[in-house]
């Protein structure tokens, strides 16, 4: 049938099918195999089905059980409760989706999820104990690919951070690891809540800035060092992971504390008259692979890195404050209107931690909060009406994780050469040939 049409046409045809039929479809013959695997048609397809309406929002969640030592993955369904009040709909909004096996076990407790995009998880494992292991995971088709080993070398006393984005220009996805050496001479475990005495070893510790950058790209399958150099600060991840969000990967930094005489500070601290130990975002851009800097609102700049967090709300950059780095009593929401506007800062929330509950550690696709909480586990907090909902998603504090998920093909091909299944194709052909027939389009089914 696809030997009668133009190309345009089939890719149109095929861009509206569910994904679990089209990874059925690259069994038909070599040439579907080859437009469905290749990246400019998953990203059509990705845009496609991301932009429908009647979809039934996705929320991916994890967390880890002490007890049994395991940690658990899903994907959740994540309606809008104030809607379906509306509505008078009786579905739950929380209902588990799909269940997902991790493919990848960590030499430590867990893995740390460098960054969730286009329906793509970064994973490392480095979260106590350093390695070298990243991987790429697509749970919905099942498909996962562990990046070779990098470039650069670590010796494990420092700190190695780690962002993953999506280039939309190239259809790429990217994962950037930036590498700082220290002067440590032994190895030293993050303490939580810290120790005077850690603290104070920590304090003794020379971080060598600027650090090596390098940047693996899907494409090429390969590290390679950037060009670009970062500047003489540091950046942190604290209780969140990267933020990816306007063709940018985003960290909290503050300048380098190496440099005594303040000749290292950022041009961002300079030309807000503030000192060198004020805090700012560095954004990274996956597309031209530069770095560049985004000032705080003033109020927030003279905090300490500790006590502040970079995710995402929606489309919107968003600020985490909190009052203080441990059980803080109060925190406070921010989000950037206009992208790399500083005036349009604009602060929405102010969330009351006391009763033991933890940090934020996502937002929902309607504009809930996630936060861990002591007992209890994952809770839902919504600020319109300051109301908590129990999810009973239970685990240690620091391996919550949940953001928006939207499934794609992404890394669809990469593990299993062409099988031709000739009990396969008769269903997938019944399939468009309905979509031809009707101009419908097929429905998304459990992967």
């Amino acid at each position: 049938m696809s030997d009668y049409l133009p190309k345009e046409i089939l890719v149109e045809i095929l861009s509206k099918l569910p994904i679990k039929t089209l990874v059925q479809c690259t069994t038909i013959s070599k040439s579907w195999y080859s437009l469905i695997t290749n990246p400019n048609f998953i990203s059509i397809h990705y845009n496609t089905h991301s932009i429908k309406s009647h979809r039934r929002p996705l929320l991916f969640l994890r967390h880890y059980n002490m007890f049994d030592k395991v940690e658990r993955y899903a994907l959740h369904f994540d309606n809008d409760d104030d809607e379906e009040e509306e509505e008078g709909d009786v579905v739950d909004s929380f209902e588990e989706y799909l269940e997902l096996e991790c493919p990848k076990t960590s030499c430590n407790e867990y893995l740390r999820i460098v960054g969730c995009c286009n329906g793509l998880i970064c994973l490392s494992d480095d979260y106590d104990k350093y390695t070298d292991a990243v991987v790429l995971w697509n749970p919905v088709i099942r498909s996962h690919l562990e990046l070779p080993r990098p470039n650069l070398g670590y010796n494990g006393r420092g700190s190695c951070v780690y962002g993953f984005g999506y280039d939309g220009f190239k259809c790429d996805y990217k994962v950037v690891r930036v590498v700082y050496n220290s002067t440590a001479t032994e190895d030293y475990k993050l303490e939580i809540p810290p120790s005077v005495e850690f603290l104070d070893k920590l304090r003794a510790v020379k971080f060598l800035v600027p650090p090596g950058v390098e940047v693996y790209s899907l494409s090429s399958g390969a590290w390679r060092t950037v060009s670009d150099v970062c500047g003489n600060y540091m950046l942190h991840q604290n209780h969140s992971v990267s933020t990816f969000v306007n063709r940018g990967v985003h960290w909290i930094a503050s300048n380098s504390s190496d440099d005594d005489d303040g000749s290292s500070s950022s041009s961002s601290s300079r030309s807000s008259g503030n000192g060198k130990d004020d805090s700012f975002i560095i954004a990274f851009d996956v597309g031209t692979e530069k770095f560049s800097e985004i000032r705080l609102p003033d109020s927030v700049a003279e905090r300490s890195v500790m006590k502040l967090d970079v995710m995402v709300k929606g489309a919107l950059l968003a600020l985490i404050e909190y009052e203080k780095f441990w059980q803080s009593d109060y925190c406070w929401i921010w989000v950037m209107k206009e992208y790399g506007v500083v005036k349009s800062w604009s602060r929405l929330h102010s969330i009351d931690l006391r009763g033991g509950f933890r940090n934020v550690v996502g937002f929902r696709t309607h504009g809930e909060l996630l936060i861990s909480a002591r007992m209890v586990g994952m809770v839902s907090y919504n600020p319109k009406k300051r109301s908590i909902s129990y999810l009973g998603i239970h685990g240690t504090n620091r391996s919550f994780h949940g953001e928006p998920f939207f499934e794609s093909l992404a890394l669809v091909g990469r593990e299993d050469k062409f099988v031709q299944q000739e009990n396969s194709t008769s269903n997938v052909v019944q399939e468009v040939g309905s979509i031809l027939d009707n101009g419908e389009e097929g429905t998304e089914g459990h992967t």
